[in-house]
Parts: structure tokens; C-alpha cells; sequence
């Protein structure tokens, strides 16, 4: 098998991943390596003022020990958005965010990236139940950032797997884009951690 069609692994650090398949492959490998370590993820939630006004809705970042003492502090009514980052051979590679309180959506967005920090693949799951859609939109990127290829299919909410017709504003449900690992609105709690690697 040539080596540009292997899988990367934790042993091929140093191979760039390049290439639409290979990302793919990739970001497969991270998906069960979050699955594993579903316990092992830095837990981190945005902490809204309790008497915020309205929908503004800024707030900072902070860590939880675990993501169980996060879920313990949902009852405050001050969190909102809420992330996962698992990190490997002392580097992120995973980063998962949810967004979305009003009921009536919800947004996960999941940041793969390479053992340099780059942004090889985002994902991003939009679910919209006035609309009964969930649309799911993937994109692939090269180490300097450039985007690669996209991915978008759209889904019935209340039938499980059934396809549905993309309307022409799915992207309008974008999310941020980080292309790399410094960029993650969470970075500067992890900067010291990662220091200590």
C-alpha cells in the first residue's frame, strides 16, 4: 500500500494530511478517539451575568474540572454555549462546541485538527425544528487554510437517516471558522496546559 493512501495515525505525526480522503480518513480516527475518551475532554462552558438583559448574551469562557460539575451548574441558568477539547500527544485535536438555547435550534461544530495546529475539517450540524431540517455541512482544508472541499447534506428531523431537498439558505447557518488550534475561543485557558506538555 503506498504511504499517501495509509491512515495517519498517532505514529505518523509528522505526515501532512492532505487530500479530501485522507482527512476524511482522519477525521473518522478522531471521531473514535473522542468516543473512547468521552471522560478524558476538557470541559468548557461560555458563563453568561445572570442579570445579562435580553439576548445579548456575551460572556467569558471558563473550565470546568469535568463535563458532570458543568451539567451541575446548568440549573444557574448563566451557561450557554458549551465546548469539548481533547487533546493527544499533548495537542489538540479535537475541538466540539453546541450552541443554541432557544428550543427551537441547536448548532454543534466539530474542529479536527493536524499535530501543527492547522484546521484540517469542520462540521457543522444545524438543527432547526420549526423547519423539521437538520442540515449537516462539512468542509476540508489544506495546512495554510485553504478550503479544499464542501460537503452539505440535509436531513428530516423527525424521520431518522431520511434525506431532504437543501434549501438555498443552508448556509446562512455557518458557524466560525478556527483554522487553527490558537484561533478557538477557548485557547487562552488551554495555552497553559499545552505549555506544560
Amino acid at each position: 500500500m503506498p504511504a499517501s493512501a495509509q491512515t495517519p495515525n498517532s505514529a505518523q505525526p509528522e505526515k501532512p494530511l492532505s487530500g479530501v480522503p485522507t482527512i476524511d480518513a482522519y477525521s473518522k480516527e478522531l471521531d473514535s478517539f473522542a468516543k473512547r475518551n468521552r471522560n478524558r475532554a476538557l470541559a468548557f462552558s461560555k458563563i453568561i451575568p445572570e442579570d445579562q438583559p435580553g439576548e445579548t448574551l456575551s460572556g467569558n469562557w471558563r473550565e470546568f474540572k469535568t463535563a458532570k460539575a458543568r451539567e451541575s451548574d446548568y440549573n444557574s441558568n448563566h451557561l450557554y454555549d458549551v465546548g469539548d477539547v481533547w487533546l493527544r500527544a499533548g495537542k489538540v485535536v479535537v475541538a466540539e462546541f453546541e450552541y443554541g438555547t432557544s428550543g427551537d435550534w441547536s448548532q454543534y461544530v466539530t474542529y479536527y485538527f493536524r499535530a501543527d495546529g492547522s484546521l484540517a475539517k469542520m462540521r457543522n450540524v444545524f438543527g432547526k425544528f420549526m423547519g423539521t431540517i437538520k442540515i449537516v455541512k462539512e468542509k476540508f482544508y489544506d495546512s495554510n487554510g485553504k478550503l479544499l472541499h464542501t460537503r452539505l447534506k440535509c436531513y428530516d428531523l423527525e424521520i431518522e437517516g431520511r434525506r431532504k431537498k437543501c434549501t438555498s439558505d443552508a448556509s446562512q447557518y455557518d458557524s466560525e471558522l478556527y483554522k487553527r488550534v490558537q484561533n478557538l475561543p477557548v485557547y487562552q485557558l488551554l495555552k497553559s496546559r499545552l505549555a506544560r506538555q
